[in-house]
């Protein structure tokens, strides 16, 4: 379908995307920006020796970060009283921190504009 011209002519996802504003990226690193501006992005960093931090960049920048959250990966059920947390969120990247006394993986979540 190419580009319309006039208000009765059809158009395609891509353009009309473009024009209310919603872009996204469905990966496994992953974000979708909503047409009033608000982004939540999403994904998940393998690996994180125990006791240590690591930094994950977003896959896009926020102009703004609001608040994120960090969850364990595991199949391990533990009575471990502590786990991941955030140290610090930034516009373009969150710091992970591995309070576990194993390595380990996380699902990070962020939220921001």
């Amino acid at each position: 379908v190419p580009t319309p011209t006039t208000d009765t002519q059809a158009a395609n996802k891509q353009y009309v995307d473009s024009k209310i504003g919603h872009t996204q990226s469905l990966s496994t690193n992953g974000w979708t920006k909503l047409p009033n501006g608000l982004i939540m992005q999403w994904g998940r960093s393998n690996n994180i020796p125990s006791s240590s931090e690591r930094t994950v960049y977003f896959p896009i920048s926020f102009t703004t970060a609001l608040n994120a959250s960090v969850t364990r990966l595991t199949n391990v059920i533990t009575q471990t009283m502590y786990g991941f947390h955030t140290k610090g969120v930034y516009n373009n990247r969150i710091i992970i921190v591995n309070g576990t006394s194993s390595m380990d993986s996380c699902y990070w979540f962020a939220i921001g504009y």
